[in-house]
């Protein structure tokens, strides 16, 4: 029990020291959101850098139901250990329309927000609390034109995530 109180109160101690300022998104919510039409797999076009992700490239991730859970299972290619690299989390809806939960080490959650999402469902702007994380995501079998990438990188810019050194896929 000791170590549990311990580990949470030095991840919440690693989260206030974080150069990454917060975001602050109430004001900010989607005017609609279908978890259902967004499950399915996303191709990464763009990234903030991050520990999760590094070296990576090739990255996918698959929301996918599973009874009645909604996984997540993300993908991408190590050139440096000539590997693919996987993991595999879980979400959860919360009542703000595509603001989501996802944990891939339980019992700590992190935030998933869905930020702007086109009306196919063929384009997304997702990001964290926090100006650390930030994805532009396509699905697979659309492209993503270099002006329609500006606009994505542009709202996110205008709610306060900073779109520098970002990593491009494409």
């Amino acid at each position: 029990m000791n170590k549990i109180i311990i580990i949470i109160l030095i991840l919440t101690l690693l989260s206030a020291c974080s150069s990454k300022k917060e975001i602050n998104l109430k004001d900010h919510s989607l005017e609609e959101f279908s978890l259902e039409k967004y499950l399915g797999e996303w191709v990464e076009v763009a990234r903030t850098d991050n520990k999760f992700e590094r070296g990576l490239t090739k990255v996918t991730a698959n929301y996918l139901k599973e009874g009645n859970k909604i996984i997540a299972v993300n993908r991408g290619w190590s050139e440096e250990k000539q590997k693919w690299s996987m993991s595999r989390g879980y979400i959860k809806e919360t009542p703000q329309l595509g603001r989501l939960k996802v944990s891939f080490f339980r019992p700590f959650y992190g935030s998933y927000n869905v930020l702007h999402i086109d009306k196919d469902y063929n384009y997304a702007l997702v990001g964290g609390d926090t100006s650390k994380y930030l994805w532009v995501l396509r699905r697979r079998d659309v492209e993503m034109s270099e002006k329609l990438l500006e606009e994505y990188l542009k709202k996110a810019k205008n709610l306060g995530y900073d779109t520098e050194g970002m990593i491009f896929m494409e």
